[in-house]
């Protein structure tokens, strides 16, 4: 697979570097380290991402699952300020790489129709992702209007 580049204010190389990881070790901090940091780089500095505790995760999360998938399981959470919020626990600490990449490509997205990144917590049993809470569903289980012209409906344009 060829490398991504995106040309961005913070320089191409970060996706670019994203896609290129392939570190094989064992701790995810070892897998940060090889990888320059740039995950707690983009924690620590000014990209509005708070870094979580796992205890933090399970206070504001209470368990409550709202789905799993091939990469782990996403719970909805509260914070602190009342602010809604999906929580992305890893399965395990195997999928380092994938997290990584997660974080480092969605951390670039400043999107109205893309959920923004809030943080993440690196401890290396918990790895997950915190990003805000849209609620009522997914765009693709909105019903859609078949009797409208696609190209005049802009959830058909969100979609394609």
């Amino acid at each position: 697979m060829a490398p991504l580049a995106f040309l961005n204010p913070s320089g191409s190389h970060l996706i670019k570097r994203a896609c290129d990881m392939d570190y094989q070790g064992n701790s995810l901090r070892d897998f940060l380290q090889f990888n320059g940091h740039v995950v707690l780089q983009r924690v620590n500095n000014n990209y509005n991402l708070r870094s979580f505790m796992e205890r933090e995760i399970e206070l504001i999360t209470n368990s409550t699952l709202l789905g799993k998938g091939a990469f782990g399981a996403v719970y909805k959470g509260v914070l602190d300020d009342q602010h809604l919020v999906a929580v992305k626990k890893y399965k395990d600490g195997t999928r380092k790489e994938a997290f990584a990449k997660e974080v480092i490509v969605h951390s670039q997205i400043n999107h109205k129709n893309v959920v923004r990144l809030l943080g993440c917590c690196t401890e290396e049993n918990a790895l997950t992702i915190v990003m805000e809470l849209i609620s009522n569903g997914n765009l693709a289980s909105f019903p859609l209007d078949k009797r409208l012209d696609k190209r005049l409906n802009p959830r058909y344009q969100i979609l394609e």
